[in-house]
């Protein structure tokens, strides 16, 4: 049989290995026996055509049984009943409806840190960037080189065979301006004070001078820097990327709240003088500090609403909260009941579309579940699989191969 075990053995490794590389091993899914919803500020918006978000009326989800025109059909790659693809129709970014079908496209929105180039890969997600993809960088026109590893982004895609291809690429940053302090935490963390937001820097942030790869400790206070990373519960930003820059140009961008009559932002009072903001939804906003106010010239909504509200599937980073919610930029989104009491201090990944059937959950580092034991695994399957072989392939297995 030596010679036998040897040959099971090997198709057996090459099973393994085409297994493992099928997906990743430690995306996981879960049921959830209750509607999964998204809300802002309070304002629950669930998936159906009526409710609105935030009390816009824009709607997040729309049922599987509207279609286009009263065909029925879904419209996941077409515009206006024509059957072409999004992304050869269009010369803008997408807008909120379908050439006058009244249901909105059907696409896939994914929210975190660039991890790898080639195209690039979001969530584990591998997603293509043709030349029609546009990109955007704090709501201004952009491009692919604008991309660094670290950088939050959203995007909207669509399904492409086994990978996504992008139609909408938003680098997003949470602040721009000169650093005022910077405070060692423990732990490996770093504080830092800009337009008094507090940034959290650890072993994953990547810093950087032009293309030179610095350590937090090695930033000057008044050098000006673009913080790219997620907001927490606690308004705290948790840095993936932080870059210099030469333009001094003040940002802030997240979940703006009123308190007494005034607008603010983490720590910092903003005053706009010139329109009152929406609050329904993340904003970004363009001024300067005086007097410890930080006067807002300009200010236009986050992208996450909208690709949102275009989307039927998801692929998120955020932080869990009480209840089995996830925080992303002032959004709750409701996860299973499964995954109550994970670690709050630390970003998740999940993924779920509009039927609700399957929720995705990302975990690598959460155990939440009875342990994996890999080595058991392995011996029981390589006996079932050793047994199952013989017997296809009684014939062949004779006295020349033992």
């Amino acid at each position: 049989m030596g010679r036998t075990t040897k040959l099971i053995s090997g198709l057996l490794c090459c099973l393994l290995i085409a297994c493992s590389t099928s997906s990743p091993p430690h995306w996981r899914s879960l049921e959830s026996p209750r509607s999964t919803h998204i809300e802002y500020r309070g304002v629950a918006v669930t998936p159906t055509p009526e409710n609105g978000l935030g009390g816009t009326g824009k709607p997040l989800f729309s049922h599987s049984e509207n279609g286009i025109g009263g065909s029925g059909q879904q419209a996941r790659n077409g515009l206006g009943g024509t059957g072409s693809p999004v992304e050869q129709q269009r010369s803008q970014p997408l807008e909120n409806g379908l050439g006058g079908s009244g249901q909105k496209p059907k696409h896939t929105t994914i929210v975190g840190s660039v991890s790898a180039f080639g195209s690039i890969w979001v969530n584990d997600r591998h997603i293509l960037l043709p030349e029609e993809t546009h990109y955007f960088r704090d709501g201004a026109p952009s491009q692919r080189e604008d991309i660094r590893l670290g950088q939050i982004v959203a995007i909207l895609a669509d399904e492409y065979g086994d990978d996504y291809q992008a139609l909408e690429v938003h680098s997003v940053n949470n602040v721009t301006g000169p650093l005022k302090s910077i405070h060692p935490l423990g732990g490996n963390k770093t504080e830092l004070q800009i337009l008094s937001q507090r940034i959290i820097v650890d072993q994953q942030t990547r810093v950087l001078d032009q293309q030179t790869l610095l350590a937090p400790e090695q930033l000057q206070a008044g050098q000006w820097l673009v913080v790219s990373g997620l907001r927490a519960p606690d308004q705290s930003i948790r840095a993936s990327l932080i870059r210099t820059t030469e333009q001094h140009t003040a940002l802030l961008a997240g979940p703006v709240s009123a308190l007494e009559g005034s607008y603010v932002l983490g720590d910092q009072a903003l005053t706009f003088p010139d329109s009152t903001p929406d609050l329904n939804q993340p904003i970004s906003m363009q001024g300067e500090l005086l007097n410890d106010q930080f006067i807002v010239s300009d200010w236009q909504p986050m992208p996450l609403s909208r690709l949102l509200e275009l989307a039927d599937e998801f692929w998120l980073e955020g932080f869990p909260v009480d209840s089995s919610e996830l925080y992303l930029e002032g959004f709750e989104v409701q996860l299973p009941d499964v995954l109550e009491g994970l670690e709050q201090d630390e970003t998740i990944h999940i993924g779920f579309g509009d039927d609700h059937d399957e929720f995705w959950f990302d975990d690598a580092e959460h155990d939440f579940d009875e342990e994996f034991d890999e080595e058991e695994f392995e011996s029981e399957y390589e006996d079932e699989f050793e047994a199952d072989w013989e017997e296809e392939h009684e014939d062949f297995v004779d006295d020349e191969f033992l």
